[in-house]
C-alpha cells in the first residue's frame, strides 16, 4: 500500500520546487512586474503577468526545469489562472513520470 503522507509531502516538496522556479522566471523575463509576494494564489492570466508569447516561454522553461512536457489538453485557462495552478500540473507530471 503506498504511502499517502510521502506522497503528499513529495507533491508539496514539488509544488514548492516549481513555484520557486516560476518566481525566478517571471523576475528574470518581466521585472518589475511582481509587484506583490509571489505564490500559488498569484494570478496569472487575468493579472495580465501571463499572455500567449509568456506562456509559451514559461512552459518552455518549466519543460526544460523538469523534464517534462505539455500537452495540448495541459493549456486551458483553468490550469494557467493561478501560480498554484500550473504548479501542481506540473508536480502531477512529475509525480506521474517518476
Amino acid at each position: 500500500m503506498p504511502n499517502l503522507a510521502t506522497a503528499e509531502t513529495t507533491s508539496t516538496a514539488e509544488t514548492s520546487a516549481v513555484l520557486a522556479s516560476m518566481e525566478a522566471f517571471f523576475a528574470q523575463a518581466s521585472p518589475g512586474a511582481l509587484t506583490e509576494p509571489f505564490g500559488a494564489q498569484t494570478a496569472l492570466l487575468s493579472s495580465g503577468l501571463l499572455d500567449s508569447l509568456s506562456m509559451l516561454q514559461l512552459t518552455t522553461h518549466l519543460s526544460d526545469t523538469f523534464g517534462i512536457e505539455f500537452e495540448d489538453e495541459d493549456f486551458t485557462m483553468e490550469n494557467f489562472a493561478t501560480a498554484g495552478q500550473i504548479a501542481d500540473l506540473v508536480a502531477a507530471k512529475l509525480t506521474r513520470s517518476g
